[in-house]
């Protein structure tokens, strides 16, 4: 008699009811849906985070580049300067770092030069880059963030204002602007302006 009363006990125990399987799918499912946006923004943001420290890497690059001109006498154009880096960034006409790549008449004008200031102002481990080796003839737009296969595309334009002028255009998340524009979003551009230092953020809608 006891042990049939076990067994009975035993039998009424096991599993869930139709009820608490019910409950338990709509917690999932609300779980689903309020943690999966919130992904998707960590996504974004972490984009937003190489862009904004890329963008504060070169930032400070310039002003210490600046900081060892001014230290070491304001020498003349494509000089080295000593006190920063390895060597590989020359003073241009203005007093602000180009490569070596440029010729010896101290502004910036190819877009191999453009990615050897972005390699020798940014620590190792940045982000990396290639040049886009299309002739941009007129101002920079979505049309020319194309097919980036790293995570920035070094930019030059043959126009006047630009002449001495470096786009970095983020591709790390949109191959391209086209893409950016189908998710709902921009291709962030930061521009480095030789003859005056500055490096400015922005993005491809905002040019």
């Amino acid at each position: 008699m006891t042990r049939a009363k076990n067994l009975k006990t035993s039998a009424t125990q096991g599993g869930f009811t139709i009820i608490e399987l019910i409950v338990v799918i709509l917690l999932l499912g609300i779980l689903t849906a309020t943690a999966l946006p919130r992904f998707l923004d960590v996504t974004d943001e972490a984009h937003d985070a190489v862009v904004d420290a890329v963008f504060g890497g070169l930032t400070t690059g310039v002003t210490l580049f600046r900081a060892g001109y001014v230290a070491q006498g304001e020498p003349g154009e494509n000089v080295a300067i000593l006190s920063y880096g390895d060597g590989t960034l020359r003073t241009n006409e203005d007093g602000y770092p180009m490569g070596t790549t440029s010729d010896a008449d101290g502004v910036i004008d190819e877009v191999a030069d453009c990615v050897e200031v972005y390699n020798a102002l940014l620590q190792t481990g940045r982000p990396s880059i290639v040049a886009d080796t299309n002739t941009i003839t007129e101002a920079v737009d979505a049309a020319d963030i194309v097919g980036g296969t790293m995570d920035f595309l070094a930019i030059r334009t043959s126009l006047a204002a630009d002449a001495e002028k470096c786009y970095y255009a983020y591709t790390g998340q949109y191959a391209s602007a086209a893409l950016a524009v189908g998710g709902g979003d921009t291709s962030p551009i930061i521009i480095y302006d030789s003859t005056n230092g500055s490096v400015v953020l922005t993005n491809s809608g905002a040019l």
